[in-house]
């Protein structure tokens, strides 16, 4: 899994890469960090088999 993040949708960060047993199915959180209250909007979320 590889998470990127981005505050204008142009400019990407890419913040880490994790392999992920395959013997279970894969399961999906969000999350918002940084301040209390910090708010976060997610236009998509994209999984595919690498």
């Amino acid at each position: 899994m590889r998470a990127a993040t981005s505050t204008d949708g142009v400019r990407w960060t890419h913040t880490g890469v994790w392999t992920l047993p395959t013997v279970s199915r894969l399961r999906i959180g969000r999350v918002a960090q940084n301040t209390a209250g910090a708010i976060a909007r997610f236009d998509y979320v994209r999984t595919y088999r690498g």
